[in-house]
């Protein structure tokens, strides 16, 4: 159901965080795949994702997105981790329809913090760190990476109630 779209470069010591945080998902059939989208990696980047079972894609996310065969795509930066209620609010996005896309809550020590102090501090998330958005949304906007994706997006992006951490 979901494929996960990984930019790597040089994210040997980083790449595994991520990895970990999917494997119940992957387990239990929301991760169909995961991708990782290699700018050239001089690391053990490759070996790492080879090791976990990812496909190497090295012409981008967009060629990542392009490859993944999900219905949804979750576009997520090595080295963050995300939370173990995760998936119940993915599957709530879901639930909602194509046409809305979703972001993780930032956290920087893995606890949540209360809304009031999140605004206030407006804690850092680019929305890029971890994005989750149906192949169709993304197919209609023109799909893209990093930026150039969530200007797409804008106006069509939900906060997840789950955690991203660094």
């Amino acid at each position: 159901m979901i494929s996960v779209v990984i930019p790597t470069l040089d994210a040997a010591r980083t790449l595994p965080v991520t990895l970990a945080s999917l494997v119940g998902a992957a387990v239990e059939g929301l991760v169909k795949e995961v991708l990782v989208a290699d700018a050239g990696s001089a690391d053990a980047t490759l070996e790492i994702a080879d090791d976990a079972g990812a496909k190497v894609v090295r012409d981008g996310v967009a060629a990542a997105c392009a490859a993944a065969r999900g219905d949804w795509l979750l576009i997520l930066e090595p080295g963050v981790k995300l939370s173990p209620d995760w998936e119940t609010a993915a599957a709530i996005l879901m639930a909602r329809g194509w046409d809305r896309a979703g972001r993780f809550r930032a956290s920087k020590d893995g606890r949540r913090p209360s809304r009031l102090l999140a605004d206030a501090l407006r804690l850092p998330l680019k929305g890029d760190e971890g994005l989750l958005v149906s192949r169709r949304l993304y197919d209609k906007v023109g799909g893209g990476e990093g930026r150039e994706l969530l200007g797409r997006l804008r106006g069509r992006i939900d906060r997840l109630d789950a955690l991203i951490t660094r």
